[in-house]
């Protein structure tokens, strides 16, 4: 461009020249008519020039633009997908109270249709528009909890700005139903533990301080008081050791030891292990088991058939107990059957949870944590297996138990 200039520079320049010194109209005439069609010339390429400039300059631009705004279209979907997969509800309402976003677990929380209107109009749940006006009023960010149809949500309100000036708000809503009742069922399993440990705690202690006071106390008395601080040193012990067992199936951490082993023999070295109680009752134990080999953690398929079996004998007087299982393509199908006092059917859903007793007296009796049968759900989950009951009263009890043993049939 500066080349240009300069060149029409030069040729006013030579015209001038050649005007002064030509003494001829004709000359000065023609010289003054080549002058301007070169500068037409030049000023038209240079004009060619900056509009090409122009036009590079533009493309640029707008090569920028498109990149930005495919960027943005990027970014939006990004957000987009992320805010659909956050697991909570959320809702975007700008400052005329119109809801500008709102994603599927909101809508799944609140059915309704929100985007476009504005939220006063739209959000039916009364505590639910008083939270998010309060929002608005406060300009800050603002908790509470909310209770619709047995379902615990907790609201948080974040407003937004822009230059500090309030331009909206995001209602953010976590579905909290299970952690409450988490919270719930763990202050109820403490409250629990706690009266279960007291009970034997409670003997020990008094039994024990009887002795160290007296002296002199007669020594059959003192017999039969170490007799029951041993017992209910043993209940301590196992409750402590079945409340041990549940911690670590609970734990997500905790993997299961798979193996295959062969259920015969286990469950064999189980009934040797209760020979002396099933004796004492006279009660004829009946095994009727296939040669199965199954892929299970032993020592924790071992503490399922003690729990149960066990459970078994304490609960029958007389008759017979019988272990049966077969196989049946990939699923292992095992029977544990009694002829004792039965569960009512009110009771049946119930027997699974911690510390829960059909018969309190007679489970506390026979030295039971109230803890076995809650241990052996939990052990039959970690198998993604199943567990159910059958029971009448006064005629007795049957536990299946279905392995879905995808490893070897």
């Amino acid at each position: 461009m500066k080349k240009s200039i300069i060149r029409i520079a030069f040729y006013f320049l030579v015209a001038g020249l050649f005007i002064i010194i030509s003494e001829k109209n004709m000359t000065q005439f023609i010289v003054l008519g080549l002058l301007m069609v070169i500068t037409f010339i030049e000023i038209n390429d240079l004009y060619s020039m900056h509009i090409k400039l122009t036009n590079i300059e533009i493309n640029k631009q707008q090569t920028v633009i498109k990149k930005n705004q495919s960027k943005m279209a990027r970014d939006k979907t990004r957000f987009l997908s992320l805010v659909d997969t956050i697991g909570s509800g959320l809702l975007l309402v700008n400052i005329n109270g119109l809801v500008k976003y709102i994603n599927k677990e909101f809508i799944e929380y609140f059915p309704g249709e929100y985007e476009g209107f504005r939220f006063e109009d739209v959000v039916k749940d009364k505590e639910l528009k008083a939270f998010i006006k309060s929002a608005y009023a406060r300009e800050k960010k603002m908790t509470s909890q909310l209770v619709v149809d047995d379902k615990s949500y907790e609201l948080i309100a974040t407003p937004l700005f822009e230059s500090k000036v309030f331009i909206g708000c995001i209602i953010l809503v976590h579905d909290i139903t299970i952690i409450l009742e988490s919270e719930k069922l763990q202050k109820v399993f403490i409250a629990d533990a706690s009266h279960e440990l007291r009970t034997p705690i409670t003997a020990i202690k008094g039994m024990s301080e009887i002795l160290i006071r007296d002296k002199h106390i007669d020594e059959s008395v003192q017999t039969d008081f170490l007799e029951v601080i041993n017992k209910e040193s043993n209940r301590l012990e196992e409750i402590v050791e079945d409340l041990l067992a549940i911690s670590r199936l609970e734990s997500n951490d905790k993997k299961i030891k798979i193996e295959k082993i062969d259920l015969k023999d286990l469950v064999e070295e189980v009934l040797k292990s209760l020979k002396v109680k099933s004796e004492i009752k006279n009660l004829k134990m009946v095994v009727d088991v296939d040669n199965i080999n199954i892929n299970v953690d032993r020592l924790l398929f071992y503490t399922l058939l003690v729990n149960l079996i066990k459970n078994a004998v304490s609960y029958t007087d007389s008759g017979n107990i019988t272990i049966k299982a077969k196989r049946l393509k990939n699923k292992v199908f095992l029977k544990i059957t009694d002829t004792g006092i039965g569960i009512p059917n009110s009771e049946q859903e119930l027997i699974f949870e911690r510390f829960y007793r059909v018969d309190k007296d007679r489970n506390r009796d026979s030295g039971g944590t109230g803890l076995g049968l809650s241990i052996c759900k939990k052990i039959v989950d970690k198998h993604n297996g199943f567990i159910t009951v059958k029971s009448e009263v006064g005629k007795g009890t049957e536990f299946e138990i279905i392995i879905i043993d995808k490893r070897d049939f």
